[in-house]
């Protein structure tokens, strides 16, 4: 058994990342029948500022746009073009290079490094061989995870969620003495 070099490891490793992601994002964009479209009156993913006019890719989600400056810039796209794609959104496929996306790349190709040593330490311990099956939650669902909280959607980025601040409500005063008349007393005894 011979040890990769680790960049040739994370090199190796991300390209199955970014493969898995794609055929994701592109099996959930044909199953639900998302298209480009013409978007107006956007928040560009890139440069973060509000545009007339952009692309929305086979997406689901609010805020997965390109400006037209970007879209040619980054993507190598014209509008036309990037209208008659049958590519997924490349921003749920992480094949964005902007620094947020790659930074999510990076932590996912680490956990999947990470994962995979786990599996083949386990493997080694065991006398059989037999490794314990690897999680698969999909790849897109596993990115948008967190430890420490949720992501919120807003303006087409994300955000983490600030920690809740609001104090619980007050507890409830008493309810007024009741106006009913007193309980009867039980047979064979006299009331007071």
């Amino acid at each position: 058994l011979i040890a990769e070099p680790v960049d040739e490891v994370y090199v190796r490793h991300k390209r199955e990342v970014v493969q898995q992601l794609h055929h994701e994002a592109a099996a959930a964009a044909k199953s639900n029948g998302w298209v480009p479209t013409l978007a107006t009156d956007i928040y560009c993913h890139i440069c973060h500022y509000r545009r007339p006019v952009g692309i929305s890719f086979a997406c689901p989600i609010m805020g997965h746009f390109y400006c037209e400056r970007h879209l040619q810039e980054r993507l190598g796209l014209s509008m036309d073009d990037a209208l008659s794609s049958t590519s997924p959104c490349p921003i749920c496929a992480l094949e964005c290079n902007c620094n947020r996306c790659q930074t999510k790349l990076r932590a996912i190709v680490k956990e999947s490094i990470s994962a995979s040593a786990k599996a083949a330490s386990d493997a080694r311990k065991k006398p059989d061989g037999a490794a314990d099956a690897v999680n698969r939650t999909p790849m897109l669902q596993r990115k948008k995870m967190q430890v420490n909280g949720s992501y919120e959607r807003g303006r087409g980025c994300n955000k983490r969620a600030a920690p809740s601040t609001q104090l619980p409500p007050p507890p409830l005063p008493p309810p007024p003495p009741s106006l009913s008349p007193p309980p009867l007393a039980p047979p064979g005894k006299t009331p007071p």
